[in-house]
């Protein structure tokens, strides 16, 4: 397992920290949590039109192997409004104003080989 954490320190006070934790245990399971929160102010502290904004996100991804034929993953998206929004890293995210989870179980029987989800 690892822990990374960042922060961003902007003008007028606004800032944000990231972190990481990613996790395994061989052969058995992996994943990761990720989380954001910010706090991100426009305009100077006389301005009328001065703006402040809270945002948040956590992701939760992870992959299991229950048995040799059964395995559950799961990615979890939890998010502020205001961040769908801000937090673009690409194009693709610019276009996509939503957040996603899902979780599945997979399950094959070994006398039919057929896999269900």
């Amino acid at each position: 397992m690892d822990l990374n954490v960042t922060a961003d320190y902007y003008t007028r006070g606004s800032y944000k920290v990231d972190t990481r934790f990613r996790y395994t245990k061989r052969y058995n399971y992996s994943g990761n949590v990720e989380g954001s929160y910010g706090n991100y102010i426009q305009g100077e502290e006389t301005d009328a039109n001065r703006v402040e904004n809270t945002e948040w996100r956590i992701r939760w991804n992870h992959n299991q192997s229950i048995t040799p034929t059964s395995r559950f993953d799961a990615k979890l998206e939890f998010l502020s409004g205001t961040n769908i929004r801000r937090d673009i890293n690409n194009f693709n995210e610019i276009l996509r104003n939503e957040a996603i989870s899902n979780a599945t179980y997979f399950k094959q029987w070994e006398e039919s080989g057929i896999v269900c989800q």
